[in-house]
């Protein structure tokens, strides 16, 4: 923690105060247990991924603000993964029950597996239209997601959660690359 706040404070102040936050965050999340809750671990994975994403933001610009297309990625970096982080929650659900934590694949195993069906197609038909991309970009980018989403449903043992939740950090990754669009429009085909 000393040599991350030595670090960050020859970058600048926003990186010292964001370097904060994620440690705030993992204090809560790991010592007051919050990530024994089902809703506060979602939001305490939010706030450690955007506090992460801030402080990269902050160091590749190398400006004190962010400008309009770091913010909406950011915020929509924060959406998404409050919508779609329990999908790292199926390939554990024996490990999270015998150490007590209530999982959304625990407390609704059929409730979760119908909103990851619905989340992900939704979700990325939004962020397509939120970055501007192109018919084939859109087709492909919301086409994928639905996969994920339909795997999720349908193949419910471990070893395919377990190959969900890679795809699904394929998607996520993709979701992250969204806003190069904005920049550079390599997806408006």
């Amino acid at each position: 923690m000393v040599f991350c706040f030595g670090l960050s404070s020859l970058i600048g102040l926003n990186v010292v105060i964001t370097s904060s936050f994620y440690t705030v965050i993992v204090v809560m999340h790991d010592d007051f247990l919050l990530g024994d809750h089902p809703i506060f671990k979602n939001l305490c994975n939010v706030g450690g991924y955007v506090t992460l994403e801030l402080g990269s933001l902050l160091i590749l610009s190398r400006e004190s603000l962010l400008d309009g297309t770091s913010i909406k990625a950011l915020s929509c970096s924060a959406l998404v993964i409050l919508l779609t982080v329990h999908a790292q929650d199926f390939a554990d659900v024996n490990g999270d029950r015998r150490s007590g934590r209530r999982t959304l694949p625990i407390i609704a195993p059929e409730g979760s597996r119908i909103y990851m069906f619905c989340a992900f197609p939704l979700s990325s038909f939004a962020l397509a239209s939120v970055w501007s991309l192109g018919p084939l970009s859109r087709l492909l980018f919301v086409s994928m997601s639905a996969w994920v989403g339909i795997r999720y449903y349908l193949f419910r043992d471990e070893i395919r959660d377990q190959a969900n939740y890679r795809l699904y950090n394929i998607w996520i990754m993709g979701v992250h690359l969204l806003p190069a669009n904005v920049r550079f429009r390599a997806l408006a085909w």
